[in-house]
């Protein structure tokens, strides 16, 4: 998130990019946002070239997971999951 923008990264053709692009689903998820985060508040998708990372240290694979506990328990993430049918296949840190 950078100041009043949600950013979401896709690689080219993936299946997250073509879901947000099609079907009018970007103007439900900025609402789901400005409903979340409050008004003004965007999601910016983006189309990267998405290149393999190393392989994390374990403590990193433990973070991931226990980020992925916390995302799936996360009221904003249950709802983009029903409304988009949507789901979480990558969490990264930094």
């Amino acid at each position: 998130m950078s100041g009043n923008e949600v950013r979401v990264a896709f690689a080219p053709d993936s299946l997250g990019l073509l879901r947000l692009t099609s079907k009018g689903n970007a103007p439900k998820l900025n609402q789901l946002v400005e409903g979340f985060f409050g008004a003004g508040h965007r999601v910016v998708v983006l189309e990267e070239n998405l290149e393999e990372e190393p392989p994390a240290p374990r403590h990193k694979y433990l973070e991931a997971d226990k980020l992925r506990r916390e995302a799936m328990e996360n009221p904003l993430v249950k709802e983009l999951q029903e409304k988009l049918d949507a789901k979480i296949e990558e969490i990264k840190t930094k």
